[in-house]
């Protein structure tokens, strides 16, 4: 008897050891996995922003009810924020983090066609989900012209030239922090001859040969 009691204390303690590494074995899985989608989606976001076109537009706007954070919008950037085998988009796009039930936030991409008539927005965008069970969606935007970086992008005819995107997930206190650089593209000039400059009446003359 006593060694069937011995057994059974062995079997108890090797099935909690087993079922506790198999516990922090998915959620290792899941720290995975939702690293490869940020990952992911911070891919997307370095492959976009340095190449918006010089016309495209980038504002930020609330996001909607129940959502603290605010979406960013694109216009004018048909290549923009492409995923899989999504080719150009003639439309709006936008960044939205849409509230879930358990009170966290589903970052994700939204396709918004445009009315020709109206200019408006068409109801009902292709929503694409990409990460979910986020706690804060924070961005923030370096103005090149003052030096100061803002949480709001509100100026549609120039471009920031830092973007920085900050993802918290739930019960999760680390800070997922990437910073995009947005460089300063000007529309190719028409109309005109490339003259050389003019010589600098100062400098000494050019050697005879």
């Amino acid at each position: 008897m006593l060694a069937i009691a011995i057994l059974v204390l062995l079997m108890g303690g090797l099935f909690g050891t087993v079922r506790a590494t198999v516990k922090a074995c998915g959620a290792l899985r899941e720290t995975q996995q939702a690293r490869e989608r940020i990952d992911g989606f911070f891919l997307v976001c370095q492959q976009t922003f340095p190449a918006l076109p010089a016309p495209a537009t980038l504002v930020t706007v609330p996001a909607g009810p129940g959502s603290p954070a605010v979406s960013l919008v694109l216009r004018n950037a048909p290549a923009a924020l492409a995923v899989g085998a999504r080719g150009v988009f003639f439309g709006e796009t936008a960044v939205v983090a849409r509230p879930q039930n358990n009170g966290g936030l589903t970052l994700g991409i939204e396709y918004r066609q445009i009315d020709p008539q109206t200019n408006q927005v068409r109801p009902d965008p292709l929503w694409l989900p990409l990460v979910t069970d986020l706690q804060g969606v924070a961005w923030s935007f370096y103005d090149g012209q003052t030096g100061q970086w803002q949480e709001r992008w509100d100026d549609a005819s120039r471009h920031p030239t830092l973007v920085r995107l900050t993802l918290v997930f739930l019960g999760d206190p680390q800070k997922w922090t990437r910073t995009f650089w947005l460089p300063k593209l000007l529309p190719p000039a028409t109309g005109q001859i490339p003259t050389s400059p003019a010589p600098d009446p100062t400098a000494p003359p050019h050697p005879s040969v």
